[in-house]
C-alpha cells in the first residue's frame, strides 16, 4: 500500500508537469518487479484495484469543480482537462513498466485481453468522469457538429478541431476492457456514433463524401474499420442501395471523389460485387455503343481515365480488363486487334488486349487471314509477335502460321522453276506466274474457297501437272499477288491487264453480289478496286461479273503458227473427252481412289497416260465437280 501511495502521488504531480528523478523511477521499478515476481496475476490485480479506487476518488473531486461551469463551457473544459491527463498516462507507463512487460505472460495464463495500466486509467476515466458528464457533453457535441457542416470555413475548422479531440479520447476509452469483466463498450459507442452522424445528414448521396471525411477525422485507425462497417451498413440499406449504384455511375466520369468514396464504403461492408457488376455493365455498353474498330482507342481512353482519376482503386482497372476479355472472347473487335498486331510493335496496345483476352480463337482466326494476305501480297508478317505467343494458348495457331510461311517460301521457288519449264514456254504468254500452294486445312477458308478465273484455266491446268510431280498431298489453292492477268470480256475491246486485287474482286463477283465494304474487309489494300472494275466495264452495275467471251492468255507480241493452233485444238478436244469420262465414271462409282479412277478410265477405249489424267482431276476439284480427301486419297462425286 505504501508503494502504491508513492506511485499515486507522483502520478498526480505529473499532471502539473512535475517529474521524479531517474533514481526514484529505478527504485520504484525495482520494487514493483519484486512485488509481482510471485503470484503475478493476483498481485497485478491488487495494484489495479488500488489504481481504480484512487481514480474514482480523484474524478469525483474534479466533477465537483465542473458543476460550477456554465453549460457552454463544459466541452472546452472537458477537452482541456483530458489533454492535461496525457502527462499522467505517460508517467504511468514509466513507473509501471515492469507490469507492461509482464502482461503477455498474464494474458497467456488468464485471459487474452487482460488490460494494461493505461487501459485501467481509461476505463476509470470513462466510468467516473465521462459517463457522468455525457448528458451535458452531448448538446455541445451536437452544436459543434452543426458548425462543422456549415459553409462558414472558420467555424467549421474550430468545430472540426474540437470534434477530433473529443472523439480521439472517446475511442480510446471505448476500446478498453476491464480487468474484472470484458464489457462491450466499443459496440455501444459505435452505434451511438453512427446514429449521431447520420442524424445530421438527410441527403446521404450528396453528403456521403462529407460523412466519409468526418469519419476519417474523428475515428482513429484502431477502430475505424469497425465503425465504418456499421456506419456504411446504415447508409447502404436495402431501400437506398439502388440509389447509390445509380449515383455511382452518374458521377463516374465527373465526381471522382464521390465515386471513390462510395466504392470504398461498399467494399468495406461487402457490397463491392454489386458495384462491380454495375461498372462492368456501364463499360461494356460504352464499348458496344461505339464501332468495333474503335476498340483500341476506347480501351486506351478508359485505361488512362481510370489511372488518372482512380489510381488507388485497382478493382476498376480489373473491371475494364474483364469487360475487354468478355467482349474479345466473344469476337467483338477482334479484326481490329488482329490488324494492329500485324504492325509487330512490342509497345502496341493490341498486344496488351491480346494478353487480356483468354479465349483467343477469334483473334487467331482473324490473324490467320491477315497473315495469309500478307504472305500473298509479299508483305511482312509479325515475327516478333509470333515468337511471343504461348504454345499452351496458341499451339494450333503457331503450327498453322509456320506451315503457311513454309508454303509461301516453297511456292516462290516452285513458281520460278515452273516458268523455266516447257509447260510455261508452250503457253506463249508474257505473264509473270507466281502460284501459291497451300497445305490442306492450313490456309484460311477465305482463300481456299476462291476459284480460279476462267481465263486463267490453261495456265493453272499446265501448272497442276508440273506441281503434282513434286507434291503428292498438297493442293493448289490460289494465285499470288505478283501474278499479272490478261483477260477479255464481252463488251470490252482488247485485252485487259488486271492486278491481283482486281482479279480477286472478279472472282468474288462471280460468286454473287459484291459490296465495296465486303471486299475491303476481305482484301487488304483493296480500296477503290470495285469502282475501277465498273469503270473498266468488267463488272456490271449490280457488282456481278460480265460473262467471259473467250479465254485469252496469249501475248500479242508473239505470232502463233497454224500447226500450233491445230495442236492446241487437239489438246482441247482431248481435255473435254477426259473431263467427260471422269464425270461419267464418278457418277457411277460415287467415290474412288486416284488409282481406281485412272484404272477405270484406261480400261475403256480412252487410253491415256496416267500422268495426264491427274491435272484434270485437280481441275474437277477446283470446279467443285469432285471433292478430294487428302488424308484418305479419295475423290467423291458432288451431285
Amino acid at each position: 500500500m505504501k508503494l502504491f501511495n508513492t506511485i499515486w502521488t507522483i502520478l498526480l504531480k505529473s499532471i502539473n508537469g512535475e517529474s521524479p528523478s531517474i533514481s526514484e523511477v529505478m527504485k520504484i521499478n525495482s520494487m514493483v518487479s519484486e512485488i509481482i515476481s510471485h503470484q503475478t496475476t493476483d498481485r497485478v490485480c491488487q495494484l489495479y484495484e488500488l489504481l481504480d479506487k484512487s481514480l474514482q476518488e480523484f474524478f469525483v473531486k474534479v466533477l465537483k469543480t465542473f458543476e460550477s461551469f456554465s453549460p457552454n463551457k463544459i466541452l472546452a473544459s472537458y477537452l482541456t482537462f483530458v489533454q492535461t491527463l496525457s502527462h499522467l498516462r505517460k508517467m504511468m507507463k514509466t513507473l509501471l513498466y515492469p507490469i507492461y512487460i509482464t502482461i503477455p505472460m498474464i494474458r497467456s495464463q488468464k485471459f487474452s485481453s487482460f488490460p494494461t495500466p493505461e487501459q485501467i486509467f481509461l476505463n476509470g476515466l470513462r466510468n467516473y468522469f465521462y459517463t457522468p458528464l455525457v448528458s451535458q457533453l452531448d448538446p455541445n457535441i451536437n452544436k459543434e457538429m452543426d458548425y462543422y457542416i456549415l459553409s462558414n470555413t472558420e467555424l467549421s475548422k474550430k468545430a472540426e478541431l474540437k470534434l477530433t479531440q473529443f472523439y480521439t479520447s472517446l475511442w480510446d476509452m471505448a476500446s478498453c476492457s476491464s480487468y474484472i469483466s470484458q464489457e462491450d463498450n466499443k459496440t455501444q459507442e459505435i452505434l451511438k456514433y453512427c446514429t449521431f452522424v447520420l442524424n445530421h445528414f438527410n441527403n446521404l448521396e450528396n453528403n456521403f463524401v462529407v460523412i466519409h471525411h468526418y469519419c476519417e477525422k474523428t475515428v482513429p485507425l484502431s477502430v475505424r474499420e469497425d465503425v465504418e462497417k456499421v456506419l456504411y451498413a446504415k447508409v447502404f440499406d436495402q431501400d437506398s442501395l439502388e440509389k447509390f449504384t445509380s449515383t455511382f455511375i452518374q458521377h463516374f466520369t465527373s465526381n471522382f471523389e464521390q465515386v471513390q468514396t462510395t466504392y470504398h464504403a461498399s467494399k468495406t461492408i461487402g457490397l463491392s460485387t454489386k458495384f462491380d457488376e454495375v461498372l462492368k455493365e456501364f463499360l461494356e455498353n460504352d464499348f458496344k455503343e461505339k464501332e468495333e474498330k474503335q476498340i483500341v482507342v476506347n480501351y486506351l481512353y478508359w485505361k488512362k481515365f481510370i489511372q488518372t482519376h482512380y489510381p488507388e482503386v485497382s478493382d476498376f482497372n480489373s473491371n475494364l480488363k474483364n469487360v475487354l476479355n468478355n467482349l474479345l472472347s466473344k469476337g467483338f473487335g477482334v479484326k481490329t486487334v488482329a490488324a494492329e498486331l500485324m504492325k509487330d510493335d512490342k509497345t502496341n496496345v493490341a498486344m496488351e488486349l491480346y494478353k487480356i483476352c483468354e479465349i483467343k480463337d477469334s483473334i487467331h482466326t482473324s490473324l490467320i487471314s491477315f497473315i495469309g494476305v500478307a504472305l500473298v501480297n509479299g508483305k511482312t508478317i509479325p515475327h516478333q509477335f509470333l515468337q511471343s505467343i504461348n504454345p499452351s494458348t496458341g499451339g494450333s495457331f503457331i503450327y498453322r502460321t509456320k506451315r503457311m510461311i513454309a508454303d509461301s517460301k516453297e511456292s516462290s521457288e516452285l513458281s520460278r522453276q515452273f516458268m523455266e519449264t516447257t509447260y510455261y514456254q508452250c503457253l506463249h504468254t508474257s505473264m509473270q506466274v507466281n502460284v501459291l500452294i497451300g497445305t490442306n486445312h492450313i490456309w484460311p477458308l477465305t482463300f481456299v474457297s476462291v476459284p480460279p478465273l476462267e481465263a486463267l484455266k490453261p495456265i493453272i491446268v499446265m501448272f497442276v501437272g508440273f506441281y503434282h510431280k513434286k507434291y503428292i498431298k498438297r493442293m493448289l489453292r490460289f494465285l499470288h499477288k505478283s501474278s499479272i492477268y490478261n483477260i477479255q470480256f464481252n463488251g470490252c475491246n482488247g485485252i485487259h491487264t488486271l492486278n491481283h486485287n482486281q482479279a480477286v474482286a472478279l472472282i468474288m463477283a462471280s460468286e454473287g453480289n459484291l459490296t465495296e465494304e465486303e471486299f475491303k474487309n476481305k482484301v487488304v489494300g483493296g480500296e477503290g478496286v470495285i469502282s475501277f472494275l465498273k469503270k473498266m466495264n468488267l463488272i456490271d452495275t449490280n457488282n456481278k461479273i460480265i460473262p467471259i467471251q473467250e479465254d485469252i492468255n496469249i501475248s500479242t507480241h508473239k505470232v502463233i503458227s497454224k500447226q500450233k493452233i491445230k495442236e492446241e485444238l487437239l489438246i482441247k478436244d482431248t481435255s473435254l473427252a477426259i473431263q467427260s469420262k471422269i464425270v461419267r465414271t464418278m457418277k457411277r462409282a460415287k467415290s474412288a481412289t486416284k488409282k481406281q479412277i485412272i484404272s477405270m478410265i484406261q480400261s475403256d477405249d480412252l487410253v491415256i497416260d496416267s500422268k495426264i489424267i491427274q491435272p484434270y482431276l485437280d481441275e474437277m476439284v477446283i470446279k467443285e465437280y469432285l471433292e478430294y480427301d487428302s488424308n484418305k486419297d479419295i475423290y467423291t462425286y458432288i451431285s
